[in-house]
């Protein structure tokens, strides 16, 4: 946007306050271009004067000096008292048009003309109000004369004033003071109504402004040469540099500098640089359009920095440039033909794509098949070679769908392209051959690793098995369940060095220990009563990693344990009480009841033994383990 528009936009804004005046981009991008201001300040345009009287910039510059007195007037409410305004200026009328009405905005030239116009309705509605109580006055006297008969007795009467005279006395000391500050002002009113009459006069102020307009093409740039050469000779920007390119009309003079023949190569290296330092932006509007008009000196750009170092081009703080070639190439540009030639690896290729796959989604295939007209050589093999990698799934590039393409439009390299695949694709064939064999040999070792974690664990378990059967019950509960879980926790154990872990600590389960609830890791069919209940592990879960490479976990079983000082028995050191039974004993069914349960259970096993103990004295010992 040029300095006239941004201008044009501020004429616009001038009814506004001031807080949206200065709010926006066109103040800011003008407060840059003090020189251009400082050209077109005589012309004294409304915006222009209200500009540098807003600006905290334009305030400390010596030629704005004869704007300091009136910056106050432009506070957030314009709340300024002209009465005072202009007693400042009671014998001054030329003092007062330089120093304040050539130097403000048609805003503060209204508020003024509108206070005269105020007092002036103002006394004429007093004046009104005058006669009206005159006549009312003058009407009351006349009946009270009529009513006495005598004037003597009138005058009498009149001697006590009523409301209305009282009234009257006070309408005129009033209408006395607005004609002191009318016609004490008078001149001032009127020289304040000559600005009025002017900044509302469309056609002179036409006039003015193309004059104002034409002043700003004489400007001349020739800071903007000084400063190309500096920073190319030094490579760093001062202080001064940085807030010179923030500086909307600098960077168009710079960027217009590019235009001409001697600094045209200079162009992209000092961009890039200057991007590269922050100072500026590719997707400014200036800029982004300064790139768009000359395709050809990017690619070149491009092909020079690739040559010397691929890494750093190929890099995300670059990456917008490349985004420019794609965006060109695909809109018909052929000017970057050369510069698909510069890509020598397929990982280049990749990078590439996946900005297309960036810039316009999925699929890709046609655009990408643009950017390979022409292409040939080292750079179609390296292309050909991300083809059949798996690194083209991840940029969801399918080669059937691709050679398609390609031959449907047309391309001079098409059978390049396609001989290229069809010999790759047998050398990536034979490679994975020798990967399925020595996967093979992979295979058949884990089934030995997976024999050797579990067979032991199984086969106690087995025995255990065929023990319980044979024994009768005569064999401990305790000594079962502590020779149960060494084999489980070895069989887990084992499971979890084939990739089957445990949702929780196998030592946790194998010595019951009490831990803190988990909500992700663990279970249970009835909820947590208390937080500072404390769970332990009826089972172990399973946590394992899925075809996509997430962890999974299913939820260990876990129960709340009765307090030790409730139970009180011998038998509570099991980890593995039957929580029924637990219940029992706390009194579910009442101490009485209990004993005469535990009494009968006794009696039973007895009962039990001595058959047992029979049988076995008739087969010679029996056959228990």
């Amino acid at each position: 946007m040029s300095e006239k528009q941004d201008l044009a936009i501020l004429f616009s804004l001038l009814d506004k306050p001031t807080k949206e005046y200065m709010a926006s981009p066109s103040f800011s991008r003008l407060e840059q271009e003090k020189e251009v201001i400082k050209h077109i300040e005589k012309f004294h345009l409304p915006e222009v004067n209200k500009l540098i009287c807003c600006s905290s910039i334009f305030a400390d510059l010596e030629w704005t000096q004869q704007y300091s007195s009136v910056r106050y007037l432009y506070g957030t409410s314009y709340d300024f008292d002209v009465v005072d305004l202009l007693s400042k200026f009671a014998n001054d009328l030329t003092g007062f048009e330089e120093r304040i009405l050539s130097v403000v905005g048609s805003d503060i030239i209204k508020k003024i003309v509108d206070y005269f116009n105020k007092i002036e309705s103002e006394r004429d509605r007093i004046k009104k109000e005058r006669a009206t109580l005159k006549g009312k006055i003058t009407k009351a006297k006349n009946r009270l004369q009529g009513e006495s008969g005598t004037e003597e007795k009138a005058t009498i009467e009149s001697d006590s004033k009523n409301p209305d005279e009282l009234r009257v006395e006070e309408l005129d000391k009033i209408i006395g003071e607005k004609d002191i500050f009318l016609k004490g002002f008078k001149k001032h009113y009127q020289a304040t109504k000559k600005y009025f009459d002017k900044y509302n006069n469309v056609e002179q102020m036409a006039i003015i402004r193309e004059q104002a307009y034409a002043a700003i093409d004489e400007v001349k740039p020739p800071r903007e040469e000084e400063f190309l050469l500096e920073y190319v000779e030094s490579g760093s920007l001062s202080d001064e540099n940085t807030q010179e390119l923030k500086n909307y009309g600098f960077v168009q003079r710079l960027i217009e500098c590019f235009n001409k023949k001697s600094y045209s190569d200079l162009a992209f290296p000092v961009l890039s640089k200057l991007y590269e330092d922050g100072a500026i932006d590719f997707e400014d509007e200036q800029i982004c359009q300064f790139v768009n008009n000359h395709p050809r000196l990017l690619a070149e750009y491009l092909e020079d920095q690739y040559n010397k170092n691929p890494e750093n081009l190929m890099d995300e703080d670059n990456s917008i440039l490349i985004e420019y070639a794609i965006k060109s190439c695909l809109d018909g540009c052929n000017d970057y033909v050369t510069w698909w030639n510069t890509i020598k690896t397929p990982e280049d290729w990749k990078y590439i794509l996946t900005k297309i796959n960036d810039m316009y989604g999925v699929p890709i295939e046609a655009k990408a098949t643009k950017l390979l007209h022409h292409v040939e050589g080292k750079s179609l093999i390296a292309f050909v070679e991300l083809m059949n990698s798996n690194e083209a799934n991840d940029i969801n590039l399918s080669a059937s769908e691709l050679i398609s393409e390609y031959l449907e439009q047309e391309a001079p390299d098409a059978k390049d392209l396609v001989r290229g695949y069809v010999r790759n694709s047998e050398q990536s064939n034979r490679r994975l051959q020798r990967r399925l064999a020595s996967k093979e040999r992979e295979l058949n070792r884990f089934g030995s690793d997976l024999f050797s974690s579990i067979y032991l664990p199984l086969e106690q378990l087995e025995n255990l098995a065929v023990n319980l059967r044979l024994s009768d019950g005569e064999i401990k509960c305790s000594l079962v369940a502590g020779q149960m879980i060494q084999a489980l926790a070895s069989l887990r154990e084992g499971l979890s060095a084939i990739g089957l872990d445990t949702a929780d600590e196998i030592e946790n389960w194998q010595r019951q220990s009490l831990i803190e609830y988990d909500v992700e890791k663990h279970r249970m069919s009835s909820p947590i009563i208390s937080p500072e209940d404390k769970v332990k592990l009826q089972t172990l879960g399973y946590a394992y990693i899925d075809d996509e490479g997430n962890r999974k976990i299913r939820a260990a079983e876990v129960y709340i344990p009765a307090p030790v000082a409730e139970i009180n028995y011998k038998d509570t050191t099991n980890s593995f009480v039957d929580q029924k039974t637990i219940g029992f004993r706390k009194g579910k069914f009442g101490e009485k009841n209990y004993q005469k349960k535990e009494k009968h259970v006794r009696t039973e096993q007895n009962n039990k033994k001595a058959k047992l103990k029979k049988k076995n004295g008739k087969s010679n010992g029996g056959n228990i383990r």
